[in-house]
């Protein structure tokens, strides 16, 4: 029982974070909830039971949609199991200027595109720059062979504490990004959320800049699967 309560919880987050289509599947159930006893109106089914199965049929097929969207964009690769082996081509893309372009708002707030590694500066066979449905490129850190390590390269306008955030996609529960900032030993664990084949955003890690050059080094450890990231934002703390 409590398993089929975390499947249907699972099924109504997904669905809801499309947004608008979702309305769909609460017109369905309020139709069964106003009509209550089976009854028929005209062509119309009375039976809420009726209206339930349509809200649910409405609601997975509005998940298969999202998902295909997404997954179009960050290869089959980010939503299969470690176990499989199926041969997966990701396109790999060509990076312009403006996708590896750092940008810094009034407020200081400094948004680095994912594509915008300093080190490595093409795709490899671990590290992938393909093209977003968000526009623009992203990055994926395939399931398949050894961990690399990347890095970013930027002008902070200010020294302080900032609030860093990552944009990502990910196929699992438990995933991680380990951060250093400017050569420190001691790494800052990033938990990654399970985003069942959507964009999500990690919760802030604090971490100190110095005002002109810095650098972040991403790294993981231990087992890991897929992860696309779409960009990194830092927001100063006051």
């Amino acid at each position: 029982m409590g398993r089929k309560k975390d499947l249907d919880f699972l099924a109504i987050t997904q669905a809801r974070a499309v947004g608008e289509p979702y309305m769909q599947v609460k017109r369905a159930q309020w139709m069964g909830d106003v009509l209550g006893e089976p009854r028929t109106f005209g062509f119309l089914s009375g039976d809420p039971a009726f209206w339930n199965g349509v809200a649910l049929y409405t609601q997975r097929r509005i998940i298969e949609d999202a998902k295909a969207k997404t997954l179009a964009a960050v290869g089959t690769d980010i939503g299969e199991a470690n176990e499989s082996k199926e041969k997966v081509d990701i396109v790999k893309a060509a990076l312009t200027d403006a996708d590896r372009k750092v940008l810094v708002d009034s407020r200081g707030v400094i948004m680095i595109p994912a594509s915008a590694a300093s080190k490595p500066t093409k795709s490899t066979g671990k590290l992938i720059c393909m093209p977003s449905n968000l526009g623009g490129k992203q990055l994926h850190y395939s399931r398949n062979g050894g961990h690399q390590d990347f890095e970013y390269t930027f002008e902070a306008p200010a020294a302080g504490k900032y609030a860093l955030s990552a944009r990502v996609v990910t196929p699992s529960w438990k995933q991680h990004l380990l951060l250093s900032v400017n050569g420190a030993a001691e790494p800052i664990d990033i938990a990654l959320p399970f985003t069942v084949g959507m964009w999500d955003t990690t919760q802030p890690v604090a971490i100190s800049l110095v005002k002109g050059k810095n650098v972040l080094r991403f790294s993981r450890e231990g087992e890991t699967k897929g992860v696309t990231i779409r960009d990194f934002t830092l927001r100063p703390v006051k």
